[in-house]
């Protein structure tokens, strides 16, 4: 039978690596904003011309008329 193993409690020091553990936080963006994808920036300008259409059906429309650059 396998031996269960204990996890560190979040933010206290463990006897093995004696470490404390630390929250990780999310990156901060700073600086250049992501280019836009052009295939989603099409899909948003056929979305507007044809409101009354389902989204799976303006994926169908759009891909008919789509040119990758």
């Amino acid at each position: 039978m396998a031996k269960k193993t204990r996890r560190c409690k979040p933010c206290k020091p463990c006897k093995p690596c004696k470490k404390p553990t630390k929250k990780r936080t999310g990156k901060k963006r700073t600086g250049k904003k992501r280019k836009s994808n052009p295939w989603l920036d099409h899909i948003k300008k056929v979305k507007s011309n044809n409101k009354n259409l389902s989204f799976k059906e303006v994926l169908k429309l759009a891909a008919k008329n789509y040119k990758k650059v």
